[in-house]
This record gives structure tokens, C-alpha cells and sequence, in this order.
């Protein structure tokens, strides 16, 4: 999923953000802040490199004190990202010291529009992500071409956006027996590229329902962020309920909009998607994260979970910029830096800090 604005502005959001909170501060005394651990490089590539287990994850068991938790995730969407976009998602990683998950979607393996060279520089991008901590992930495009390499009938229709090839479709519209073959098959194509125990998700265009979670559920998978706040894509009108500022939950088998006991922590992208967005027009995106929130110097009275997405093929010097200065919003509240309540984490630790 991707939108598009046009503005751009010489502050960068945090300054702006950081006044209007300002007044509300209480400061606290700062510890030394600890930097984040490397994981080292392995062959294979195990997903699980920034936790200690690649097995479908247990109910998590409650953190000892209220906190607030980032993820920044990256959708792979299975065309082709540059260096350059690639080079651009890793320098913030990189020089804000923020984890990443990354999802991978496997499409790039069963395309020729996707060069064999090209994926494989995306993959040894992705390793390298995984080698510095970063958590690996699978999504999912309807794409016609991995559809039919997965042994399943393509489908054009229904679609967000009458594309043609697939990209569009909402997985969805597939029977839960062909979305469990579909998520098995994305499994096994980066299992057989070095990429194992994978246990989080997106499905394209954030629409799935209860059938994609058991789908998930039925191939180990531990994580879904495909729930957004209630509203439409495109032509499509999404399957989802729930308020802009949902937390993480564990699903109903039969409605995905409901807490229930589905072994799934179902984690809500609600801190925004960054496709297009400049430092200006990222602002209210920003503004809507602290919300969230309580005041910066104060600790958590209950824990928050803000799940944001960008897409690595996208990340351009503009919507570099624009990144940086929304994850730059945080800095206040940060325990590593300024003695706060927020750890940026993966998907795989939410679900394991998560209570």
C-alpha cells in the first residue's frame, strides 16, 4: 500500500513536534545509554537473529513495568528496490540505532520481472539487516505469477486499484486452503534461499480476516500487523473495525476484529505508512504517534505498542527525510537515550514483551 503527497519544508517534524509537547515535559536524569547489540552473521540466515527462538512463539508472559514499544517495518513488495533506496532504509536504521523488521516477500524468486542479480542484492541487503539484529518476515502480494508458482488459480478481481497482474487483489479473495498453500509456499521459497524461522506477517493492502489468521496460525507464523484502523483502500472497503490507535490483541478464530484465543498476536499498524510523505506532511502522523502517548519524562502508566511501515524500494532522499524526522519524534521518551518508557523493538519482541 502506497500514497502519495507533494509538500516539502526546511524543519524537521521532531523540532516541531517536541514544542507543542514541551510544556507537558516532566525531565528525568538520563542513564548512559547502552547501545544495541549486533547479532552476528550466520549461513543459513535464521529470521529469529534478533531473538533467542525461531519456534512458533508461546502466549507471551507480562512485562514487569508498563512501556511503550515502536516497530518500524519494511515491506518488500516483490518488484525490485535499488541500492540506492536500499542504502537510504539502512543509514536510518543505522544512525538512529532502531531495529528493524523486515518483510520479505518471496514474489522476487517466481518473476522475470525481477532480475536474478537484483534479488539476490535484495536478499544479501536483507542478510545483512538480519546479521546487525533486524528481524526477517514474510509478506504477501496476490502477484498472478507467485499465485500460479504456489499451484493456486490466479485471480484479477477483486482488486483496489484494476492493475491486472495480481498485485491488487486482497488475499482475501482466496479460500483459507489456498491462503494456508500461498503463505506455505512464500515459507518454503526462503527456506530454500537460506531464510528460516520466520514468524511475523503482512498480508498486502492490510486486508485479511479470520481465515488468513488460521491460515497464518496452521503455518507457525506467531505475528500479523496486516490490521489498520477501519476505513477503505482504493476501490475496496477494508475488512477491519477497529479505532486509529488499536493495540496489540490476540484474535476470535471467527473474527478477526475481536479478542479471542487464537495462538496470533494480531499487532495493528497505527503509527502510519510513510509512502510519499515529506517532513511537512508527515507532521500530523507524527503528532497522531505521541498522542498515544503520555506526557515525554514521565514513566508508562500502561503499556502502547506503535507499529509504522515503509517499503525499502520507496525510500528516497525525500521520504528518507520525512522517516527520520517522524522516528526522531520519539527521542523524549526513548530508554536508551533519554531515560524513558520506549524501546523501538521488532514484531518478534512485542510479541514476547507484549501483555
Amino acid at each position: 500500500m502506497r500514497y502519495k503527497c507533494h509538500v516539502t519544508i526546511k524543519y524537521p517534524v521532531w523540532a516541531c513536534i517536541l514544542a507543542v509537547v514541551a510544556a507537558a515535559c516532566v525531565s528525568t536524569p538520563a542513564p548512559t545509554p547502552a547501545p544495541r547489540a549486533s547479532a552476528p552473521a550466520t549461513a543459513p540466515l535464521s529470521a529469529a537473529s534478533a531473538s533467542p527462538a525461531a519456534t512458533p512463539l508461546p502466549t507471551p508472559s507480562p512485562t514487569p513495568a508498563p512501556a511503550y514499544y515502536v516497530v518500524w517495518t519494511l515491506d518488500f513488495e516483490g518488484d525490485a528496490a535499488s541500492d540506492q533506496a536500499l542504502a537510504n532504509t539502512a543509514a536510518i536504521a543505522d544512525e538512529l540505532h532502531i531495529p528493524t523488521t523486515v518483510l520479505w516477500n518471496p514474489r522476487a524468486w517466481t518473476t522475470t520481472s525481477v532480475t536474478a542479480e537484483r534479488a539476490a542484492a535484495m536478499l544479501r541487503w536483507t542478510r545483512d539487516r538480519a546479521a546487525k539484529g533486524d528481524e526477517v518476515g514474510l509478506h504477501l502480494h496476490m502477484w498472478t505469477d507467485f499465485v500460479r508458482a504456489a499451484g493456486v488459480a490466479p485471480r484479477t478481481a477483486p482488486s483496489w486499484a484494476a492493475r491486472g497482474d495480481g498485485y491488487d487483489v486482497p488475499m482475501t479473495s482466496y479460500s483459507e486452503d489456498d491462503q494456508r498453500k500461498l503463505i506455505a509456499y512464500g515459507l518454503k521459497l526462503m527456506a530454500d534461499h537460506g531464510v528460516s524461522g520466520v514468524t511475523s506477517f503482512r498480508a498486502g493492502g492490510d486486508i485479511a480476516d479470520a481465515a488468513t489468521l488460521r491460515a497464518l496460525v496452521a503455518n507457525g507464523i506467531g505475528v500479523d500487523c496486516t490490521a489498520v484502523a477501519a476505513g477503505s483502500f482504493g476501490s475496496l472497503r477494508l475488512p477491519w473495525t477497529l479505532r486509529s490507535d488499536a493495540q496489540p490483541y490476540h484474535p476470535a478464530r471467527d473474527d478477526a476484529n475481536s479478542s479471542g484465543d487464537l495462538p496470533i498476536l494480531e499487532a495493528p499498524t497505527n503509527g502510519g505508512n510513510t509512502y510519499g510523505y515529506t517532513t511537512l506532511s508527515i507532521v500530523p502522523i507524527a503528532r497522531a504517534d505521541l498522542a498515544m502517548l503520555g506526557p515525554p519524562g514521565r514513566p508508562a502508566t500502561r503499556s502502547k505498542a506503535i507499529v509504522i511501515v515503509s517499503h525499502p524500494a520507496t525510500i528516497d532522499a525525500v521520504e528518507h527525510a520525512a522517516i527520520e524526522s517522524l522516528l526522531r519524534s520519539f527521542d523524549p521518551y526513548r530508554a536508551d537515550t533519554a531515560g524513558g518508557p520506549l524501546r523501538f523493538v521488532t514484531l518478534r519482541d512485542l510479541a514476547r514483551l507484549w501483555r
